[in-house]
């Protein structure tokens, strides 16, 4: 085992959301495009989701980090209200929210839905500074059931590698 001591590093500090988004577009280009997926709406609107389209694939990036503090995550009601309109744009049938069948004009995608906590971590009820409701994990894994066309929860809180099967516990897709 090798051991090795790291320096503190002098400029190291917190950073608030319009912070941290800001230094997303004064770093590297490389690998990823400027701002690493976020737009300049996003700086604007101080908003840390969104949506990246490859291929058949629509990737829905979430910010599930919590102002109000601590380390467990979950999603404001806006973010909550966006990501179900981008999951209905992408959908072409689909359980409403009274979990009726629904259909759209919209050409289906294949969804993965990525963000730093998992459902089972995003436990955490403290409003942020704008007093915001939190959604927490199992409010947005019943959303996530509603949309068959949904595949995958992509989640790195944990810092675990494991892939756990998140059947519908109402069968409804």
């Amino acid at each position: 085992t090798v051991v090795a001591e790291v320096p503190r590093d002098q400029d190291r500090r917190p950073l608030e959301k319009a912070g941290w988004l800001r230094e997303q577009f004064s770093t590297t280009d490389s690998p990823g495009p400027p701002g690493h997926g976020f737009s300049l709406e996003n700086r604007r609107e101080n908003t840390a989701y969104y949506v990246l389209e490859s291929g058949p694939i629509s990737f829905i990036v979430l910010d599930s980090v919590n102002e109000g503090g601590f380390s467990a995550g979950s999603i404001d009601q806006t973010q909550f209200e966006w990501l179900e309109q981008q999951l209905v744009e992408r959908s072409s049938s689909y359980l409403d929210a009274e979990d009726r069948p629904a259909t759209s004009d919209a050409e289906d995608r294949l969804i993965v839905i990525v963000s730093h906590h998992a459902p089972s971590t995003m436990n955490n009820p403290f409003p942020g500074a704008d007093g915001e409701e939190r959604i927490r994990g199992a409010r947005l894994k019943e959303l996530l059931h509603r949309f068959p066309n949904v595949i995958l929860h992509v989640a790195g809180h944990s810092a675990e590698n494991s892939i756990t099967a998140q059947p519908d516990p109402d069968n409804r897709t």
